[in-house]
């Protein structure tokens, strides 16, 4: 069984919130029924197997057509358990689960790329609000302890529903990478900036980890490929002179390199890192507040390395 998992835990400073984690037994999930996941073999309307409209920005600054294409009848799968999204301050769970525009938007960004090499299910689960991560690690335990008995109970129905010969590849990146994870991952910030601190709320295992998603044994290598969301909530700051059209999603080849810095603080920096000739310009915007702060680039870590994360987990399931 292969297992990959994307982790990043932030810590909070901020103590003192209660948690609301009563939940009704009514509001959990039946994952027998195809409409408990995201990502599912038997969905309908699957939200990793649906179209991607996607553009790739050139060297020159020109851009063409980088639709991905759906693998037929995969040798493996990809068990994916999303971030937090739901942002209320209030320490609570998302109880909601047809509540599911963000996570929709979430699970098309960061797992349905994988869907080129594995059969992807994403259960949906209710997770704990963003809030949840400032309360007292006593007072907010159980709010966890709701969003991981989800998940395992999915992963239970996965179970038992695949060959038990079948591999599968564990996915999860922020929260999902907290239910997920007892193996490693990175996380990632911009080569200049504050390294992201160690944490011990939430976290998982007992030491700080850096993997570089293409370049497991390297120092310092480049990234694939990064892929970008545009539209509402995009992060992005494109140049005017590239067109992207209506294009959900950017693709930056052979841009970006990382390496794992391990100091006082772990992480992976991400640097801009154009080859002579390359006419384009940073598209991620590293002096932001939200990307610059304590917490590094970590809402884009599973974008910068995308392709070398699913390249690397076709590799894992043909071996």
């Amino acid at each position: 069984m292969a297992r990959l998992v994307l982790l990043f835990v932030a810590g909070a400073a901020l103590t003192g919130c209660n948690a609301d984690c009563t939940v009704e037994a009514s509001t959990a999930a039946d994952y027998a029924a195809p409409e408990s996941w995201l990502c599912h073999p038997d969905l309908d309307d699957d939200a990793c197997t649906g179209a991607l409209e996607t553009v790739e920005v050139l060297p020159d600054n020109s851009v063409e057509a980088a639709d991905r294409t759906v693998a037929v009848d995969p040798g493996f799968d990809c068990f994916y358990v999303y971030p937090t999204v739901d942002l209320r301050l209030r320490p609570q769970l998302h109880a909601d689960l047809t509540d599911d525009e963000d996570e929709l938007r979430v699970v098309r960004t960061q797992a349905a790329r994988f869907a080129e090499v594995c059969q992807v299910w994403a259960p949906r689960y209710r997770q704990v609000t963003l809030g949840t991560y400032v309360g007292r690690a006593d007072a907010v335990e159980p709010c966890f302890d709701v969003a991981f008995e989800d998940v395992a109970r999915a992963f239970d129905v996965w179970a038992a529903a695949s060959d038990p010969d079948r591999g599968v590849l564990l996915v999860g990146h922020s929260q999902g990478g907290q239910i997920v994870s007892r193996l490693l991952g990175f996380r990632s910030y911009a080569a200049g900036n504050e390294v992201p601190g160690p944490s011990d709320r939430f976290g998982e295992g007992d030491d700080e980890v850096c993997v570089h998603p293409g370049a497991v044994a390297a120092g310092e290598a480049p990234l694939a490929g990064a892929v970008f969301s545009l539209g509402e909530g995009s992060l992005l700051d494109l140049p005017a002179d590239v067109d992207v059209g209506d294009a959900d999603y950017v693709l930056y080849r052979d841009y970006f390199s990382a390496n794992c810095e391990f100091g006082s603080a772990v992480g992976l920096e991400v640097s801009a890192d154009p080859a002579a000739g390359d006419e384009r310009s940073n598209p991620v915007p590293f002096d932001d507040a939200l990307l610059s702060g304590s917490s590094g680039t970590h809402v884009l870590d599973v974008q910068f390395g995308m392709l070398d994360l699913v390249a690397r987990a076709g590799a894992m399931g043909e071996a």
